[in-house]
């Protein structure tokens, strides 16, 4: 099971949004990692927690600037912030369920993130384009 690899496009170039997506990989990754390694479930869910409370204060400050903005797509956003966070919440209580993780449910973790961080980035740049109008 490979890692997240943070790529270029992966890149806002707004440093607390690129470094707050880092950070969003790394736990990520960290939660890849202790589950190729055999990890208890409990400490899996303990790590998914973290990403999962990262995400959220994640999506609360990008939120922050699209309402500042008044950015006119910013409804779609929101939705699409509540599918990650819909999204790890389920992945959270089905690993407290069964106590197992497949490889298609990290596959699926890890597409959502990066889909994540590609729409969040497309965001703030239209968001900020706007403003320079």
């Amino acid at each position: 099971m490979d890692l997240i690899e943070w790529t270029n496009d992966l890149n806002l170039g707004i440093a607390f949004i690129d470094e707050s997506h880092q950070k969003l990989v790394s736990l990520a990754n960290e939660f890849i990692d202790g589950m190729r390694r055999g990890q208890p479930p409990c400490t899996l869910t303990l790590l998914l927690t973290q990403l999962r409370e990262h995400a959220i204060a994640d999506i609360s400050a990008k939120e922050s600037i699209l309402s500042q903005t008044r950015y006119n797509r910013r409804s779609e956003q929101f939705m699409g912030n509540e599918r990650l966070k819909v999204s790890i919440r389920k992945f959270h209580q089905h690993i407290k369920k069964t106590c197992s993780v497949s490889e298609i449910d990290v596959q699926n973790l890890k597409r959502t993130l990066v889909t994540h961080i590609h729409n969040s980035n497309q965001a703030i740049t239209d968001c900020t384009a706007s403003l320079k109008i």
